[in-house]
């Protein structure tokens, strides 16, 4: 009866007259009456469903002095709660609202916006008939809790430490949710087990869904000027369950595309959940400053949320390849969307508790031996960078370069480059950083450089761009080297002394153009720097063919393919040095600058077959020195018969012609005597 009661004056009793409690200050107060009930229900249940009267009586005596502890309070704040019925109340509870109770509120306001979305999108899968028995049982999970969370963000849960609303304007908006969710609630649940949903009713659950969906974030907007001088990270938390939000709806326009449900409408939804997925990302990982009027967002400074972010956005990256392949009509890619898609709001709404804590749960940092080398060219490739966006602008600035297209262009690779070394990326693969070291690496050392070359690009000082140009490629290369010595350590066998002596070669033909351009604009005082630069180059270039420290030369004739790249190299670095002999002129810079992008693009290719393992031939017999040796013994013997033969009948004639005059002077002797 009293749990009857209790249910009714808070959520209204309609055909007896009685209202839904909208009173913000009595809703607070009826919040102390549930806590004080909520725990002491389960000490008089113990009691009530004792088997025997002797139990019971046990039962009894053993919490008695619990039960009558929580007796007064509920009591007193029941007392308390009847004195707020029927007048118009004043009361300011965001004032006394905890760090935790706000972080409790907007938490189960964000949870209650994503059980409405995937709610939804299994609805729509139910009525497009896609993985039907699933969705059936997750609807009625979903809704279940969403009804149990919508309660507990009118009502306050105080053991949860969920608070009431903060204000009237917020209550008003969530019982405005609680009357739309309970049509929503209705039509799912009269239509979920139907052999055939009809497109109509499909139609009006998607649109309750989106009318619940922005009233909610109207009362979280209406919230969250309340905490614009605290701490409390509810910027991060609208922005995180916004991305979990839209790769539900990119998956939910897919189907409708695919099944031709309004498709110019819905392709516009897919990609406008695409576009707020990345700016999301973004806006999580960097931080986004606090204004007069916003709330703001902590950057991330823990390994463990860049990991996280990192696994989620690659299960999401493959759910938007196969959403992209269902809307251009493949439906064998359908389940894959499905699956990914809901792995991928897992993973999101899993980084929201992260995100308000400030640090996640790392886990295995170790990365397989392909990942280390591939952290190990991109930071290569920012090293590069460096140089080239320092060079582009002085170009640019003293008038070789018509526009700053290029230079453009070259922030934004500089911009991707650097996202992709702090937080990795599925496409190209680049692992996030495998530990805090690394990271605290790049956010002390690295960005700072980065941030400050941009900054100073904006400008008009060589000086300070070529500064922190330097700065940029130095730490670069500092990261470069510790991937390096890891990835080395990874794989016993891989070549990797020759690939980091290839990958800083990139770098140094950049340094090589850069001191080229200073000696032509007649920024430096001679040619030294610029020929120390050169034969930096020379040396290194003729080490990997030749040999250097920890590797040997290259491997003849089993690495055919690798020498004859490593000539294209050194043709394209020829070209290069061709400009030396007529002094890098002023007028010969664009040209020059074509050819060193040649240069880099050919050392870009030599790289992949520097990292294949030379292997020697193995040993075999020696049968083509067998058959030439037949074949010039066979010869030879032809030669000795023919000579041979000749001259054998020959001696035979002579002695056959001695012989017969010998008989005939005996005879001639025998005659005379």
């Amino acid at each position: 009866l009293f749990e009857a009661s209790h249910e009714g004056i808070i959520q209204g009793v309609p055909f007896a007259g009685l209202p839904v409690l909208s009173d913000i200050c009595t809703l607070h107060q009826m919040r102390e009456v549930s806590f004080y009930y909520q725990k002491l229900r389960p000490l008089l249940t113990g009691i009530t469903n004792a088997d025997t009267p002797s139990s019971s009586q046990t039962a009894a005596d053993a919490v008695a002095e619990e039960v009558v502890e929580l007796v007064d309070p509920l009591y007193f704040s029941m007392v308390e709660a009847v004195k707020l019925f029927g007048h118009e109340n004043e009361c300011s509870p965001a004032n006394s609202t905890t760090y935790d109770e706000w972080l409790a509120f907007f938490s189960t306001l964000s949870a209650q916006r994503l059980l409405t979305q995937r709610s939804a999108q299994y609805f729509t899968q139910v009525g497009l008939k896609v993985d039907v028995k699933n969705s059936q049982v997750e609807i009625t999970v979903m809704l279940s809790q969403a009804s149990s969370n919508l309660r507990n963000l009118i009502e306050g849960n105080k053991i949860r430490g969920i608070p009431a609303p903060p204000s009237q304007s917020v209550v008003d908006k969530l019982l405005d949710v609680a009357a739309t969710w309970k049509t929503f609630e209705s039509e799912m649940e009269a239509a979920v087990h139907l052999e055939s949903v009809s497109s109509i009713i499909l139609n009006r659950v998607e649109l309750l869904a989106k009318n619940i969906l922005k009233t909610l974030q109207d009362a979280e907007h209406l919230a969250m000027p309340m905490v614009l001088n605290s701490d409390v990270p509810a910027g991060a938390v609208e922005v995180g369950v916004e991305q979990a939000l839209a790769v539900s709806e990119m998956a939910q326009s897919a189907l409708h595309i695919i099944y031709d449900t309004d498709v110019a409408a819905n392709w516009e939804h897919l990609n406008a959940s695409r576009a707020r997925i990345e700016a999301s990302r973004w806006q999580l990982l960097q931080g986004t400053p606090a204004t007069e009027t916003s709330l703001g967002i902590q950057k991330v400074t823990d390994v463990c949320i860049v990991q996280q972010v990192k696994a989620a956005m690659d299960l999401y990256s493959q759910a938007e390849l196969a959403a992209l392949k269902v809307a251009h009509g493949d439906n064998m890619e359908v389940d894959t969307m499905i699956r990914m898609s809901h792995l991928a709001v897992d993973a999101l709404e899993n980084i929201i508790p992260s995100l308000t804590m400030g640090n996640g749960t790392c886990g295995n940092s170790t990365l397989a031996a392909e990942e280390w080398q591939q952290l190990h060219l991109e930071v290569a490739h920012l090293a590069a960078l460096g140089a080239e966006v320092a060079t582009e602008f002085l170009l640019f600035k003293h008038g070789s370069s018509p526009n700053s297209e290029r230079l453009d262009a070259l922030v934004l690779e500089l911009e991707s480059t650097m996202r992709r070394i702090m937080f990795g990326s599925f496409d190209p693969p680049v692992a996030a950083p495998p530990t805090q070291s690394f990271f605290d690496h790049i956010l002390q050392k690295i960005e700072p450089a980065f941030q400050q070359l941009i900054q100073a690009v904006a400008g008009d000082v060589d000086e300070t761009v070529l500064r922190h140009g330097q700065d940029l490629t130095a730490h670069a290369e500092s990261l470069q080297e510790q991937y390096f010595t890891r990835a080395a350590a990874a794989d016993l066998v891989w070549p990797g002394q020759r690939v980091h002596l290839a990958s800083s070669l990139e770098s140094q033909a950049y340094q090589v153009f850069q001191a080229a351009v200073l000696y032509s604009y007649d920024l430096a005082t001679s040619d030294t720097a610029l020929q120390e630069a050169i034969d930096r180059f020379q040396l290194a270039l003729n080490q990997l063919k030749d040999g250097g420290p920890g590797f040997a030369a290259i491997l003849m004739p089993e690495r055919q393919d690798l020498m004859t790249q490593w000539g294209t190299v050194r043709d394209a670095w020829n070209q290069v040095l061709a400009y030396q002999a007529s002094g890098f002129q002023v007028s010969d810079l664009r040209k020059i600058e074509t050819t060193v992008d040649n240069l880099v693009l050919e050392i870009q290719n030599l790289l992949p077959l520097l990292s294949i393992e030379d292997v020697k031939s193995p040993d075999s017999f020696p049968w083509s020195a067998v058959i030439y040796s037949i074949i010039g013994f066979v010869i030879c013997s032809c030669c000795c018969f023919i000579v041979c033969v000749p001259w054998c009948m020959r001696q035979n004639k002579r002695r056959d012609a001695a012989k017969t005059a010998e008989r005939s002077e005996r005879a001639a002797v025998a005659d005379s005597v």
